[in-house]
């Protein structure tokens, strides 16, 4: 497609943001409005058609809306452009960059570095996020640390990858690791959502930061085993599993869904590993169609992440640790309110570097004594310490306080037929 150029000689993409009062913005309605008159607090400004005659047609304007909202020149030569002028701008922003099948680009400030440096013993808390990029296949992966500062969770490493495989979190553990290089064996501590790539890629980037270093008397088989010891897995997703396939009423019969979900759940806190075999193997003769999904979270390398009783990790150290990762799936959410979803990668990258700013000024603001809320800070600790959770709104036993339905009819479902044991 031609380039568009106005009365002035100006490209289309300059004059479509104006720099002047009633700026025109990519989303700023139906098209029609664009032509008319474009949508500001005053009512309609500037017409599109002034740019060039060419604007009069209503589908050439939908293309070059399309074009400027989803990105232009984010290929080829242009976009090399405009990574190396990133890059130029940001110098130091970009701590690790690796191009090709397994692409990771991992962000750092010095401010995210203090944090994961400086910070007190509260691990280190990781998970990805899919719907901060356009593309669907690449993530963002995040790993966060706790600032007493700004009662909050901070990010330490942000990276992009194009997928979601081993390799590509081995990168991104990686450049954590050799971001905190004097912390990383007494203080790196790594709580992750439980997943098998996620697992592997914090062991094999464990294996290779050591590796690296001149001072490594360790052998890869001593450093695996050194890696698993301080990882933790994310007990909320256990539940939830445990949830999910209790629901399966072809494995889990309704008058049976409570007494496995307090079996399942129980294994969570059992006294000894002979202990946790024999409930583990019960509950797999009691719901045989559970074996695979039983066996799957029995693998010792799923099991030792987990379950007290099979923990490699010291117990003071864990007792130190959150045992979910719902503060990083906060922090998910904290990145989108921030600067929406749906990044193209340069925008996204531009987006990152200001979120970054962002919590650096607010921990200098706290410092200086300026205040960042009126609020109590994590008022949902007070609470959860009063009535034992985190929202006064919702029942303590939702399904006992939940209003029946009556509509006339006889019990006729499985829940109300068969979910209560029969004498």
């Amino acid at each position: 497609m031609a380039e568009i150029m106005n009365t002035r000689g100006q490209h289309i993409s300059s004059t479509f943001f104006p720099r002047r009062k009633h700026a025109f913005r990519p989303s700023s309605g139906p098209i029609r409005r664009l032509i008319t008159g474009v949508p500001t607090f005053e009512g309609p400004g500037e017409s599109v058609a002034e740019i060039s005659d060419v604007l009069l047609n209503v589908d050439r304007v939908s293309k070059e809306q399309a074009k400027l909202k989803h990105g232009i020149g984010e290929s080829s030569d242009n976009f090399l452009e405009s990574f190396a002028k990133f890059e130029e701008e940001h110098p130091d922003f970009i701590i690790l960059s690796r191009l090709g099948k397994y692409t990771v680009i991992s962000t750092q400030t010095a401010f995210m570095c203090s944090q994961l440096v400086n910070g007190p013993l509260n691990g280190m808390v990781s998970d990805a996020a899919h719907g901060f990029w356009k593309d669907r296949k690449a993530l963002l992966m995040v790993s966060s640390t706790y600032s007493p500062v700004l009662h909050c969770w901070v990010p330490g490493v942000v990276s992009y990858t194009n997928g979601a495989s081993t390799n590509h979190f081995a990168a991104h553990f990686l450049a954590v690791l050799q971001s905190i290089t004097r912390e990383a064996e007494g203080r790196n501590i790594s709580i992750m959502d439980f997943s098998e790539a996620e697992r592997s890629g914090f062991i094999n980037g464990f294996i290779q930061f050591w590796t690296m270093r001149v001072n490594n008397t360790r052998t890869a088989e001593e450093l695996a085993e050194a890696a698993k010891a301080i990882l933790c897995g994310c007990e909320e997703h256990f539940r939830a599993a445990v949830t999910r396939v209790s629901r399966i009423n072809g494995a889990v019969g309704p008058n049976k869904v409570e007494a496995f979900k307090t079996r399942a759940l129980g294994l969570l806190s059992v006294a000894s590993g002979d202990e946790f075999d024999k409930q583990a193997n019960l509950i797999i003769q009691d719901f045989p169609k559970l074996k695979p999904w039983m066996e799957w979270w029995m693998r010792p390398s799923h099991a030792t992440m987990l379950f007290s009783s099979q923990r490699l990790m010291e117990e003071h150290v864990v007792e130190s640790m959150p045992n979910t990762t719902n503060a990083e799936e906060a922090m998910h959410w904290r990145f989108y309110s921030a600067t929406g979803r749906d990044h193209s990668f340069m925008h996204g990258m531009n987006s990152l570097y200001k979120i970054a700013m962002d919590f650096e000024r607010q921990f200098d603001a706290v410092n200086k004594g300026i205040p960042i809320r009126y609020r109590q800070p994590e008022a949902w600790k007070v609470i959860a310490a009063e009535i034992g959770r985190t929202k006064p709104t919702c029942a303590e036993k939702p399904n006992e306080k939940k209003r029946k339905k009556n509509d006339g009819r006889p019990p006729d479902t499985i829940k109300e037929l068969l979910n209560k044991s029969t004498n």
